[in-house]
């Protein structure tokens, strides 16, 4: 009863840091944004000049870098201080990062601590068959797996948001 207390608790938390996780914050005074639309829904994000994004292109590459500005079909980054254009329908995938610094310090101890726990699972599941009490360890090692995938997970969300743009969403400029 009590580790059915403890999962239910453990999801619940999982799902409102989600929740709070993907909520961005829109300002009224954007200059220059970056807006992707979810075509069914009227659901939108917003990047702002200056937030760090990740672009896959059709070809496989990835670049990295600082969003400036959008024109109709051009997308323009900072690369390590170089200017560099990406045709829009070249993007394939696009990655923004939450600009707040706790998100991001967040989100980088949960993905590390989610990694330590699957890794120690899987070893700690793997050394127990065999030994007189593997089945005691295999108790305490297996849960560590899923709780640390899902720690995982959350890191992921915590630190930003990925879209597959060909699928269902869409870029355009918002100009004030």
């Amino acid at each position: 009863m009590k580790s059915k207390i403890i999962l239910t608790l453990l999801i619940t938390m999982l799902l409102s840091l989600k929740s709070f996780a993907t909520a961005i914050n829109y300002s009224n005074s954007v200059t220059d944004s970056l807006v992707i639309q979810k075509l069914n829904l009227k659901k939108q994000i917003v990047v702002h000049t200056g937030n760090k994004i990740k672009i896959w292109h059709c070809d496989r590459s990835v670049i990295k870098g600082v969003f400036k500005s959008l024109n109709q079909d051009t997308l323009t980054i900072d690369v390590n201080g170089k200017t560099h254009k990406t045709i829009i329908n070249d993007i394939k995938k696009l990655k923004f990062y939450y600009p707040q610094l706790g998100k991001q310090i967040l989100g980088g101890l949960s993905f590390g601590v989610g990694t330590v726990a699957m890794t120690a699972g899987a070893i700690g599941l793997a050394s127990s068959f065999g030994s007189p009490l593997g089945s005691l360890s295999a108790v305490f090692f297996a849960p560590l797996i899923p709780i640390g995938y899902g720690i995982y997970k959350l890191g992921t969300i915590l630190v930003g948001k990925k879209i597959k743009l060909h699928k269902q969403w869409k870029i355009q400029p918002i100009l004030n």
